[in-house]
């Protein structure tokens, strides 16, 4: 490079010209290396984000399955401790007067007997 064309034959014009065109596609071809390389780190980094993102929504969606599974036990605590804390409907002879039972106060954890 830097040489003079200005006093160059026609064969040493040609010769300079194939040279440059050569450097054109050599340039062009470690373009596209250089492309290649870029595009397959982004791939290679969105399939690593892509990996992450998998292994997360597993994870939420065992801490989901936990919840609900303690949610569905929570209810069914609450359920049997209301129960046992309700009062058991009387029979027949106990409505009409035969028993006398002793009136409570419920409330969530336990029963309190009424004092008049």
């Amino acid at each position: 490079m830097g040489a003079s064309l200005e006093n160059a034959t026609t064969a040493e014009v040609e010769s300079r010209l194939e040279k440059v065109e050569t450097d054109q596609r050599s340039i062009a071809s470690d373009l596209r290396v250089f492309d290649t390389i870029s595009i397959d780190r982004v791939i290679a980094r969105v399939t690593a984000e892509q990996s992450a993102a998998v292994d997360r929504a597993r994870s939420a969606e065992v801490r989901l399955g936990r919840a609900r599974n303690a949610e569905t036990r929570a209810k069914s605590i609450y359920d049997a401790a209301r129960r046992a804390l309700l009062p058991r409907p009387q029979s027949h002879r106990t409505q009409m007067g035969a028993g006398k039972t002793t009136p409570t106060k419920i409330t969530m954890l336990h029963r309190q007997t009424l004092q008049y």
